[in-house]
């Protein structure tokens, strides 16, 4: 994987900020050293006109950096990491499918010896243009294609019109696994069903209950009344409104798991590793359903999470041998490294340039167990009450693995 040294990192934040973050690291870096030699020449006020942001406060942010570095002063600057795709990502990656990875920066595409900066909405509407498909711009792409890729059609129709049956087509070609579970999930809706019930791997349990919306009318003592509306749970038939949620709600908790653990890896407490560390090893049996409950999970999905340490501080239960081998060597890792502030918003991540490079490895690795686990192939087939989605999940290839754990621009 990537590394660079924290000045390089506030350089990359400098270039991020001016819309350079989908341009290569080296192009990144290139921006950011002339903006630095700009506030060493002129100065952080003179350096800030000069440009026209989007976001014209962080890109101060790290302008003020720059010149805190240039004094040779510390600076408090926060830098930026955005995952890629990540809805999209996590359906291609936890399906393993070979097609897809490079297109959401789960694996490098090399072009001409560099790794290019993967960007899903420009790959599939450099696809559309034979079609005779013009003048969209990449914001307009994306507003179409997000939404899409959680179910809606909507959007994705008002944007690409007669061309809506060739956009299907294309988004299934560059990533064919994300779109097949996206059909999965919403074949998965049951007219009969009151709930949706499945369990993340840290234990955590997600539930879709399907609900229509009541007007209700109360009448006030001075003969006013209003109206709210509220929701009631209810049966809904396939195809009514909200019957697409599942496509969207099984993958946001896959993602919600993922940011989870990245805090628990990340800004982690060191005494409760410590104190979960004494207990794996002294193996203080004392009765902890929940512990067990973890383990079951982590065999059943073949995954591992870091929410054992928290639930492990009075005693382990009735865990394995192997298990307990498993989480020593989970926090004996982490407590090589020291713990740092994590700051996330959606599936933006950030922290200290000190620490950036440990947080690109960990979503690396936390991607890399996400590519060897069986969850979604289960959590699917349990929703859909079948087996349909075995044949769409393809076999670790130990190289492709390799290739996630040290993914350049997976999160960048």
């Amino acid at each position: 994987m990537i590394e660079f040294e924290p000045i390089e990192w506030v350089l990359i934040e400098t270039a991020n900020q001016l819309g350079f973050d989908k341009k290569t690291y080296k192009e990144r870096l290139e921006v950011g050293d002339q903006v630095f030699s700009e506030v060493k020449e002129h100065g952080v006020e003179t350096t800030f006109k000069k440009y026209n942001p989007d976001e014209p406060e962080l890109f101060a942010r790290a302008v003020i950096a720059l010149g805190d570095i240039a004094k040779g002063n510390p600076t408090n600057i926060i830098v930026g990491q955005d995952v890629a795709s990540s809805g999209p990502q996590l359906y291609t990656v936890a399906s393993r499918d070979s097609t897809g990875l490079s297109a959401v920066g789960a694996i490098d595409k090399i072009v001409n010896g560099i790794a290019v900066v993967p960007d899903l909405y420009k790959s599939i509407y450099e696809k559309l243009v034979p079609y005779g498909i013009t003048g969209l711009s990449r914001k307009m792409v994306k507003e179409a294609v997000v939404p899409y890729a959680y179910g809606s059609t909507d959007s994705p129709r008002g944007t690409f019109g007669k061309w809506f049956p060739q956009f299907k087509k294309e988004y299934f070609n560059t990533i064919p696994a994300a779109a097949t579970f996206k059909d999965l999930l919403i074949d998965a809706w049951n007219s009969e069903a009151f709930e949706y019930v499945w369990v993340l791997p840290d234990g955590f349990t997600a539930t879709t209950v399907p609900t229509k919306n009541v007007n209700l009318r109360l009448q006030l003592f001075n003969s006013h009344s209003y109206t709210y509306v509220t929701n009631e749970p209810c049966k809904l038939d396939k195809g009514d409104l909200h019957t697409k949620a599942l496509s969207a709600n099984v993958i946001h908790s896959l993602d919600a798991y993922c940011l989870r653990e990245m805090h628990r890896r990340c800004n982690y407490d060191k005494s409760t590793l410590v104190i979960a560390r004494n207990m794996l090893r002294r193996k203080i049996r004392t009765q902890n359903p929940k512990a067990e409950h973890l383990e079951s999970l982590y065999w059943k999905y073949k995954i591992f999470s870091m929410e054992i340490a928290e639930v492990i501080q009075k005693g382990i239960g009735n865990i394995s041998e192997e298990y307990i081998e498993v989480c020593l060597n989970y926090i004996e890792y982490l407590l090589s490294r020291k713990s740092f502030k994590l700051i996330s918003i959606h599936d933006e991540f950030m922290t200290s340039p000190v620490n950036c490079n440990v947080l690109k490895q960990t979503y690396n690795t936390i991607l890399g167990e996400l590519y060897c686990s069986d969850w979604l192939r289960q959590v699917t087939n349990t929703l859909r009450g079948d087996n349909e989605a075995d044949q769409y999940i393809e076999p670790i290839n130990p190289n492709t693995l390799q290739q996630v754990l040290s993914s350049t621009y997976a999160i960048s």
